[in-house]
């Protein structure tokens, strides 16, 4: 009975949080459930640039609530750097600092994807291994740019494929849709996620929600792993 209500809980926090997203401003990109700006625990080849900054907070209801609590400075307009901090409820589990970089090797052309590379977790404290989350990102429009019937812009839905080590277990996917200009849709798969004393999973899809509140101000909802629901809220400001 007490899980039953646990989840009429969470599906009434789902609804509330999907009904702010038609009354709130506008979203953008914004950090991931692991600091560095991405999708929920994928990046993509969004970058903060020079002198941009954002802080946030995640939460993930598994079984050891896991919270990471980071923040991130663009260095130049293409480089990123941040710092999380990664906390558990398992009593003797010590607190983990991940150091996340990203670098943008090329923006998207026509032609072409974008290319970004860079590393979730440094020191690889979150991987059982210990090794750290080196990736490389290709981004593409999958859908050409158009406009609707009232001549307003249509926002293409966006494609990410990568490969990563360490926490990454390899391949990896997303897609995101900004079904309006207050939120993004995002899914991604991940093939074999393995996240110290949280997640460990050959295969993983994860969906959720990014919706801004103010200018600066958005929250995420995720369904992780079709099972687990994740929660965020994160600050950008363009220019210190």
């Amino acid at each position: 009975m007490y899980r039953k209500e646990i989840d009429s809980v969470k599906q009434w926090i789902c609804i509330l949080i999907l009904a702010a997203c038609l009354l709130s401003g506008m979203a953008s990109a914004a950090p991931s459930f692991l600091g560095t700006t991405g999708l929920i625990f994928v990046p993509n080849d969004v970058l903060l640039k020079a002198s941009d900054f954002s802080a946030d907070f995640h939460t993930l209801d598994l079984g050891n609530n896991p919270t990471v609590l980071g923040v991130n400075i663009g260095v130049t307009e293409s480089l990123e750097l941040g710092l999380a901090r990664f906390d558990s409820d398992l009593p003797g589990d010590s607190i983990s600092t991940i150091i996340n970089g990203k670098y943008s090797i090329f923006s998207e052309s026509v032609a072409r994807p974008s290319l970004t590379i860079g590393v979730v977790d440094a020191g690889g404290d979150l991987d059982v291994g210990g090794d750290p989350g080196f990736y490389v990102v290709l981004g593409k429009n999958l859908t050409p740019a158009a406009t609707s019937l009232s001549g307003e812009p249509v926002p293409p839905l966006r494609g990410y494929l990568g490969i990563g080590t360490g926490i990454y277990g390899g391949l990896f996917g997303a897609v995101e849709y900004s079904f309006s200009p207050r939120a993004t849709l995002m899914a991604e798969f991940i093939d074999g996620l393995s996240i110290r004393n949280a997640i460990s999973e050959d295969s993983v899809f994860n969906a959720g929600i990014r919706f801004a509140i103010t200018s600066g101000l958005r929250g995420d909802v995720a369904l992780i792993n079709a099972e687990d629901l994740g929660f965020g809220i994160s600050y950008t400001k363009l220019g210190l």
